[in-house]
């Protein structure tokens, strides 16, 4: 029998609570408000809590949630209750109850029964958040192997793949990332009345999941499997590394409060997109839904941008602490562009500035990248221009309470300048640097994994230190 919760609530959630078992010591998720990307990972010690507003929430106790197994959407999760800065599991907490119980007296057992305070309930549709996210330290990169390839194809791919570290080869799409197979037969299958031209026919390349073919992964003439494989090699990095950074998308559960347009300078200047995370107040909302000269393009779906269009984002610290980010950009030849981190609008109009990071101070917003121009009217000072081709383009802001330290470091001597445009710069090292980025979120995240009472080898973030935003938008 399936069960069905309705719970009228406007508050964003990871998932809700299905049952409760094992006398309130454990509980049964249903994990469907996480990205599937973000699913995937959900693994032992991940930390949920439940949602602020809940009537089971008190100033007494908080009650958190810790993972133990995951398949597919479902979770099994151990209670933890939280008090006065302390926290037990309910089994010990149960544990201790029935030993005094059993050598106490009745009137001692009275006395501590007034003195206590309740026992809390988890209940059943209760709406969970995460609280700290666990990622493992190896992250590979998943290729499917197209069923249509010839078996010595799928064997001679196996053993190339298998000699590029961080990239795993599978038999079947679950879970996989990726799709290697010839152009001609996927094309066929995806639409057979509009194949590739014949200078395509029988290359290796790889696909997404729904078929699309990736930028620049097809390679020239005629060539052998493990040839094309070796080819791809630097790009399945670059494609790790937009898998790391995505890993950071978390919009939906943390409290730290951003919002960001992006926005068209040319053709026509308007806001296309919006993104906020969910502390973001009614108010500033209804403020950006003031700002621009145009309407909002479709807020939660896929906008098109013609090529050669020039764009720039805009991103506010609705909060009370200074917000320290980073703006990623995997352009549509498959490439990950960056902000250049060591200017902003206060480097460009002081010469004297030593500014290392790009900050916003609480209630101040900033142009990405910023106007870099004393004649504000030249369009060409305005954003990034998209060159093409045609395809997705995905932004992703990386908001922290803590210095990018690492990264900044990483991004030493790796990046270049990607032609007219000054402050945006093509990463030559993109898995390093992703690397750098999740170093840098953990160490913004260490008290708040220090009080969760979580240890752990795998990379523990805590929900509340950062914050990712993100746009994809398709170039045409």
């Amino acid at each position: 029998m399936i069960k069905i919760f309705l719970i009228p609530s406007s508050l964003p959630a990871s998932g809700v609570v299905t049952s409760v078992e094992d006398q309130g010591k454990s509980a049964n998720l249903w994990l469907g408000g996480l990205p599937i990307s973000i699913l995937e990972t959900v693994k032992s010690n991940s930390l949920f809590t439940i949602v602020p507003g809940s009537d089971f929430n008190s100033n007494n106790f908080t009650l958190k949630l810790q993972i133990r197994n995951r398949t597919g959407l479902k979770a099994k999760a151990s209670i933890i209750i939280e008090t006065n800065n302390s926290q037990k599991s309910v089994d010990s907490e149960s544990q201790q109850f029935q030993a005094a119980e059993e050598n106490s007296d009745s009137q001692i057992q009275k006395t501590k029964q007034q003195s206590s305070p309740p026992n809390p309930q988890l209940l059943v549709g209760e709406l969970v958040r995460e609280k700290i996210r666990v990622l493992p330290r190896a992250i590979d990169l998943v290729i499917a192997l197209d069923p249509n390839l010839e078996r010595i194809e799928r064997v001679d791919a196996t053993s190339g793949f298998s000699a590029i570290s961080k990239v795993k080869v599978v038999a079947s799409t679950q879970g996989a990332d990726y799709t290697f197979s010839r152009v001609l037969e996927t094309t066929i299958a995806k639409s057979p009345s509009t194949p590739l031209p014949s200078m395509y026919q029988g290359r290796y390349a790889l696909f997404s999941l729904g078929q699309a073919l990736i930028p620049n992964s097809v390679g020239e003439g005629e060539e052998a499997v493990k040839v094309a494989v070796q080819r791809l090699s630097s790009q399945l990095k670059t494609l790790l590394a937009a898998k790391i950074l995505r890993l950071t998308n978390n919009e939906g559960s943390t409290q730290i409060k951003v919002r960001a347009n992006l926005a068209t300078i040319t053709p026509e200047a308007k806001i296309v997109m919006r993104r906020e995370t969910w502390g973001v107040s009614d108010g500033a909302r209804l403020k950006t839904n003031q700002e621009g000269v145009a309407n909002f393009g479709t807020p939660e779906g896929l906008i098109s941008l013609p090529i050669s269009s020039r764009i720039q984002c805009r991103l506010y610290n609705d909060g009370d602490r200074p917000v320290y980010f980073l703006l990623f950009s995997l352009d549509s030849r498959g490439r990950i562009l960056l902000l250049h981190p060591t200017l902003s609008d206060q480097a460009w109009n002081n010469a004297e500035s030593t500014e290392t990071d790009l900050v916003i101070s609480p209630g101040n917003s900033v142009n990405m990248p910023p106007v870099m121009s004393k004649f504000p009217r030249e369009t060409e000072s305005f954003g990034w221009r998209l060159i093409g081709p045609k395809g997705l383009t995905e932004t992703q802001i990386i908001c922290s309470n803590k210095p990018f330290r690492n990264t900044i470091a990483a991004l030493n001597g790796e990046m270049r300048q990607v032609r007219d445009d000054r402050l945006i710069k093509e990463v030559l090292s993109p898995l390093k640097v992703a690397q750098a980025v999740l170093e840098d979120l953990q160490s913004a995240s260490q008290s708040g994994v220090a009080s969760s009472g979580l240890s752990t080898d795998d990379w523990t973030l805590d929900i509340n230190s950062w914050a990712t935003l993100s746009f994809v938008c398709r170039v045409v």
